[in-house]
């Protein structure tokens, strides 16, 4: 991230990951994590939703989920 002088960060960024394959989803909660972002999994839509609750300033998300499709999840993001 970069910042302009005068900037600083306060807080990291959040990142929601919408994953339904375990190995997907591990491999990014470790790469975000050794980045230093918070990161919060969900693996249904149902959960993503949920998840949004909590306003992340970042999402990654999958577009074929167990109970639909992350374009749903995206709907609710806009």
């Amino acid at each position: 991230m970069r910042l302009h002088a005068g900037m600083e960060i306060t807080t990291q960024p959040r990142v929601l990951v919408v994953e339904d394959q375990d190995i997907i989803q591990d491999l990014l909660l470790t790469v975000f994590g050794r980045a230093g972002f918070p990161t919060t999994c969900a693996g249904t839509v149902a959960e993503a939703l949920a998840a949004l609750d909590d306003e992340p300033d970042f999402v990654v998300l999958d577009l074929h989920l167990p109970d639909g499709r992350g374009t749903d999840v995206l709907r609710r993001i806009r």
